[in-house]
């Protein structure tokens, strides 16, 4: 369940309102606010402005929608290997791999210790490029990475969630590190400061 669903589902309980109430000032069939609660189904732009204006949310259900597709494309983006070069890493880590990552970008919650595996394999490899190829080649790939495992990890919990840390301060150095040595310069002082300028949030399991 995406950021928009659970605060749909929070507005409705704290306003009172049913999902047939909501559907007839919406107006939508009824089962589609069912979708929209469960995280199945994405409302449209005008669908989602009108939800928010029923509920009087003040604008944060158009926010939470933007903020699941901005997740969603993150977790694209490490499912897909971030890239030419991270996406021929996959194929020769082997179809498993990619298949326990697509899984768990769509299941940011139920992640499990074989998923967290292989995220090591996915970094390892960029370590190796790192190694072969330098900075300039895996600089891209690696932050876009980077943001995917971060949003996992402010959603992991449970007994995984200290080897995904671990994994994920890994990430972030390699990531951080290309980034300020990088010939391309991949806005070094932005990424240090914003993300990765000590301990950051998510890596004090804040």
């Amino acid at each position: 369940m995406g950021e928009f669903a659970e605060l749909l589902c929070a507005l409705m309980a704290e306003r009172g309102i049913s999902g047939r109430a909501l559907a007839k000032q919406v107006p939508c069939h009824d089962s589609m606010i069912c979708r929209y609660r469960k995280g199945t189904v994405t409302p449209s732009a005008r669908a989602i402005s009108k939800i928010d204006q029923v509920l009087n949310a003040g604008g944060r259900l158009s926010q939470a929608a933007e903020n699941d597709r901005a997740a969603l494309k993150r977790r694209a983006v490490l499912a897909t290997g971030g890239g030419v070069l991270a996406g021929t890493m996959l194929n020769a880590l082997g179809a498993g791999t990619g298949d326990r990552l697509s899984w768990v970008m769509r299941q940011p919650r139920r992640i499990n210790q074989a998923a967290v595996s292989a995220l090591g394999d996915v970094l390892a490899a960029q370590r190796r490029a790192d190694d072969v190829l330098g900075c300039a080649v895996i600089v891209r790939p690696a932050l876009a990475q980077l943001s995917a495992v971060e949003d996992l990890v402010r959603r992991s919990g449970g007994q995984v969630r200290p080897t995904l840390l671990d994994v994920a301060q890994q990430w972030a150095r390699l990531a951080g590190g290309c980034a300020a040595t990088s010939p391309t310069r991949m806005a070094p002082k932005r990424f240090m400061r914003g993300r990765w300028n000590g301990r950051p949030s998510w890596a004090t399991g804040q």
